[in-house]
């Protein structure tokens, strides 16, 4: 018996199509799909097969795994047992199957799946598969998702049965074929030098279509920069957004939120006076709105142009798609998105690549992410990493190789300059009244000067992040990793930098004498690194660090350590030194006007920073702070990093910022500490005479949509049946809300300490656990959880800001406990130590309200609509009243929300008191 709406079964007979539906243009095919009773080839069987013929023929049959077949595929499946109980066994119609298929070239979407557990039965294919998974990458390079179900076919309702599954693998094989008969001829051209016989099979004529590939027609950069145009918008703010706002948006279901019109008022004073405005405006306020609208009408009515800078993508894709073009069609704005260099593709560096592989000697896996890639450039138009479709190890290697970069840009003397993707994005900002950037992207700006352009008014959104990321950025690191990258990049034989330079014999002992000091400083700063590594104690930490104090400074100099420094440093300024007397011969001989003496020119400039910087490390100073970090590379090796940052960045900031800018908004859902800004407006340097502050408390009703519990006979970390006592009270959550729990913690050991207590536990209740790390990055495990809610997402710090998971999908928060900051940062110990050399306290000064604002981004992952009900559990004994003298200080955060200190035996009867009354109150409404 079948579900209903499903593809009729043919079960073990053949079936001839009446047309041939495929095989024009390809040699003859099978797709094959078979369904299973889970991932494991090893140990999980095969309930069905199905075969759609290059002739139009099918073939289907189920298959008896003889034992019961799991509830989760049945239901997946839509068939039941019986189907499976009364059908052969896979033995009984392998023979059936092979005739079937002849000689036809396997197909089939992630066809190694289908292998593998075939292969068990010893039915395997006779030639190369052909994998439609991977084609279909090549040949829709921009699409988001590559899975079956993500392609629009008559079948897409019928997935998950092996006869609607081949023939949407079917469906898709035609589309892929038709798409890349459109590629240009120069694009085929180099799939048929990559891929060989895998390409001719598809038997695509050599004519090229309409596209044209960046790649293949360089061109100059004609750019010309235009004033901004002024165009005035007679509306106010209360108009956009007051209760006549609806009329003005054209939208049916316009709200008017008190919060976002009083924030909005206050950004355009602010705009209009030339102050600094701080909002901490409370989730739900809509702030995104709030500044937009003012920054725009502002930014249009004066010709002026404002940045908007965030610290997630996940935000600056919101602001992108979502908020601006809402924006855009209602006022005539000009916006732009620009990332830092590493996140575009460049195309002098891409071209090097493609010239320089040798295909004869290429692994496949590298030829088929070449391919890729060149796929890729003829479909983007922007060349950003998000929109690159390879992901896996190989991808990703490739991606570093031809990410734009400044030590190898030659600006507009590149003959790529004109469809350069950095440069198209760089120009897009000169001509729009709003750009937005990330936080990093800004903090360049600031350091380099010249990364943005010109620009008025500044609005930060997550600003509670923005002095972190100035501390990195305006102080120095030297990255082992990078270090070593750059190396091979000029020292590659046949292909490095140094040997593309072909000099005349005049310049030859310069250039071989720059060679020669180039391995000295690499060997000399590797034998540094080795020192280093054997003086780092191991953590439990895979970034471990090491502050440069007087007494490490006296241990280095002791065992003759600083003298490696030293001698590396002035071997590298040698280095430099030769590479300036290399570009005086290189201009005097007529060469530093092409491009590869243009590279070497920048190659040579950027080592001149890094010889100044390393120079500069390890000098004691109340200003600045140096240490070293060991941390563990791709190939398992220690790699070491040589970084110091300023202690106070606040003089800085205030110089390069505050005073060029006309006026500023600093916003966030978590900004002030009881209820006051000074903490971030300190760390900032924001001038008080230009500093407003204002408060906008959520719209949420807090008292009825959240509770939070304290467990009373919560553990202590240190005690030993911490994991234990903490353990249960996840797995007392998550079994009463069917998983729909979210675990925050504080370190990847705490992460693999939990998930293995509760793992095998939360399966007897078919719920999953998704764990940081041990089960893969964060953001496809945020996107996991939301398909399947039915389950516990275990993560360490990324996850207490940023996951936006609103609705039924998330009810339960657990904090494992309060989210102070790990020990050891060299960074904070000298921002602390300055602190307590100034005759405060450096906990009730910096690591509490540090806490705080963290422990309020993570209460806030819970409540994300008006609709939204939940419960935040935190297992830490501190925040149990009189426990210490500051647990209520993070209560007091959360003042509107009620709190409960029960034990841990009481929780699951509190969870269902809890959604009782939510419940009711649904109802009466």
């Amino acid at each position: 018996m079948h579900a209903s709406g499903r593809v009729p079964d043919t079960n073990g007979l053949n079936t001839r199509g009446t047309e041939n539906k495929g095989g024009d243009g390809m040699g003859p095919y099978a797709v094959i799909d078979v369904e299973t009773t889970g991932l494991d080839w090893r140990h999980d069987d095969i309930v069905q097969v199905a075969v759609y013929r290059f002739d139009g023929c099918e073939w289907s049959s189920f298959v008896n795994p003889e034992r019961p077949v799991p509830l989760a595929v049945r239901q997946l499946s839509g068939f039941e047992s019986i189907d499976f109980a009364k059908a052969p066994p896979l033995a009984e119609i392998k023979e059936e199957l092979l005739n079937f298929i002849g000689d036809a070239r396997w197909v089939g979407h992630n066809i190694q799946f289908d292998i593998k557990f075939l292969a068990r039965h010893g039915i395997t294919p006779g030639s190369d598969p052909l994998d439609t998974l991977a084609w279909s990458r090549l040949a829709f390079p921009l699409q988001n998702h590559y899975a079956l179900s993500d392609w629009d076919t008559p079948w897409q309702s019928a997935l998950h049965d092996a006869r609607a599954d081949v023939r949407a693998t079917h469906a898709l094989l035609e589309r892929i074929h038709g798409q890349m008969s459109r590629f240009s001829a120069e694009l085929k051209r180099d799939l048929t030098r990559f891929l060989g016989a895998e390409w001719s099979w598809w038997e695509i004529s050599e004519d090229g279509g309409p596209g044209a590939s960046a790649l293949y027609h360089p061109a100059p950069d004609r750019f010309e920069p235009r004033a901004l145009e002024q165009r005035t918008v007679p509306d106010t703010v209360i108009d956009r957004l007051g209760p006549d706002g609806a009329a003005q948006w054209n939208m049916d279901k316009f709200e008017v939120r008190e919060g976002q019109l009083t924030m909005a008022r206050a950004v355009d004073d602010a705009l209009s006076a030339r102050q600094i405005l701080l909002v901490e405006a409370g989730t739900g306020t809509g702030k995104s709105l709030a500044y937009l609208i003012p920054a725009v009408m502002q930014s249009l009515n004066y010709g002026e142009r404002t940045v908007v800078a965030t610290y997630t993508v996940a935000l600056q894709e919101q602001l992108w798609f979502k908020d601006l073009p809402q924006v855009q069609n209602n006022l005539p704005l000009s916006a732009a998105l620009i990332k830092g260099r590493g996140r575009y593709l460049c195309l002098y560096k891409t071209a090097e690549v493609v010239q320089d592989s040798a295909v004869l000697g290429e692994t496949r896996e590298r030829r088929w992410a070449l391919a890729t890639l060149l796929s890729f450039i003829e479909a983007t138009s922007i060349g950003d990493v998000e929109e690159f479709p390879l992901h896996d190890d190989m991808g990703q290697a490739l991606w570093r190789e031809i990410m734009a970069d400044s030590h190898s840009c030659i600006g507009s003397h590149c003959p790529f300059a004109g469809p350069c993707f950095m440069r198209r994005a760089r120009h897009g900002a000169e001509s729009s009244h709003l750009v937005v950037v990330n936080h990093a992207l800004l903090a360049a700006h600031l350091a380099q000067g010249g990364v943005l352009p010109a620009f008025s008014s500044l609005i930060v959104d997550e600003a509670h992040h923005f002095a972190e990321v100035l501390e990195k950025t305006l102080g120095f690191e030297l990255d082992g990793e990078d270090w070593q990258r750059r190396y091979r990049e000029a020292m590659m034989p046949g292909r490095g930098l140094l040997a593309r330079l072909s000099p005349p014999p005049d310049m030859l002992g310069t250039l071989y004498a720059l060679r020669d000091r180039y391995q000295q400083v690499d060997d000399m700063l590797r034998r540094f690194a080795e020192r280093l590594v054997m003086l780092t104690a191991p953590g439990e930490y895979d970034r471990r660090s090491v502050r440069v104090t007087e007494e490490i400074a006296e241990a280095l100099h002791e065992s003759g350590d600083d003298t490696i420094q030293h001698q590396t440093a002035d071997l590298l300024s040698q280095l430099v030194d030769l590479g300036q007397q290399l570009w005086e011969e290189a201009e005097s001989g007529g060469l530093a006007e092409t491009a590869i003496w243009l590279r070497f020119r920048q190659w040579q400039q950027d080592l001149a920073q890094m010889a100044m910087g390393l120079k500069a490390w390890g000098e004691i100073s109340d200003e600045r702070v140096s240490w070293w970090e060991v941390h563990t590379g791709r190939q398992g090796t220690p790699i070491v990093s040589w970084r110091w940052a300023l202690v106070d960045i606040a003089p800085l900031v205030s110089e390069k910022l505050w005073s060029e800018v006309k006026s500023a908004v600093l916003t966030s859902a978590t900004l002030s500490v009881d209820g006051k800004f000074d903490y971030i407006a300190d760390m900032l340097g924001i001038p008080r005479s230009r500093r407003v502050d204002l408060t906008v408390p959520s719209p949420f009703a807090w008292d009825r949509q959240a509770r939070l519990i304290v467990p009373s006979d919560s553990l202590e970390l240190d005690t030993p049946r911490y994991w234990d006592n903490l353990a249960e009270v996840v797995l007392s959550a998550a079994i009463a809300r069917q998983g729909r729990t979210l675990v925050l913690l504080t370190s990847h050991r705490a992460v693999q300490a939990l998930a293995d207590r509760v793992r095998h536990h939360l399966q007897d209740y078919h719920i999953r656990t998704i764990a940081q790390t041990i089960d893969g990055p964060a953001r496809r495990l945020v996107s996991e959880f939301r398909q399947n809610p039915q389950a516990v997402l275990i993560g360490t710090m990324t996850f207490w800001e940023g996951v936006d998971i609103p609705g039924d999908d998330l009810q339960v928060v657990v904090m494992g406990r309060l989210p102070f900051r790990a020990p050891g940062d060299p960074l904070e110990e000298a921002k602390l130590d300055r602190i307590r050399l100034r005759g405060h306290s450096p906990f009730y000064r910096r690591t509490l309200p540090q806490a705080i604002l963290r422990f309020e981004q993570g209460f806030g992952r819970l409540i994300r609509t008006k609709a939204d009900r939940g419960v935040v559990i935190v297992c830490d004994p501190r925040l149990q009243p009189g426990r210490t003298r500051y647990g209520s200080a993070f209560l007091k955060a959360l003042a509107a929300v009620p709190v409960q200190t029960i034990p841990k035996e009481s929780l699951v009867t509190s969870l269902d008191d809890f959604w009782r009354t939510c419940e009711h109150a649904h109802t009466d409404q």
